[in-house]
């Protein structure tokens, strides 16, 4: 089975519900991963694009 994205002018395909819910971020702007870090707010969409972030923090340390 297949999820399409129902977003205007998109009618991308996902193989699994997951990757629809974090491709549909894109479209909706939201960004549930914060930066912990004191003094960052840089947020995300997907959980991994924080992870990569936070290690910016880690070689700073």
């Amino acid at each position: 089975r297949k999820f399409l994205c129902d977003f205007e002018n998109c009618g991308r395909t996902f193989a699994t519900a997951r990757n629809l819910r974090l491709h549909q971020r894109t479209h909706t702007g939201d960004k549930p991963f914060a930066c912990e870090f004191p003094g960052c707010g840089m947020r995300y969409h997907r959980p991994a694009h924080l992870k990569r972030h936070q290690e910016v923090h880690s070689a700073n340390q």
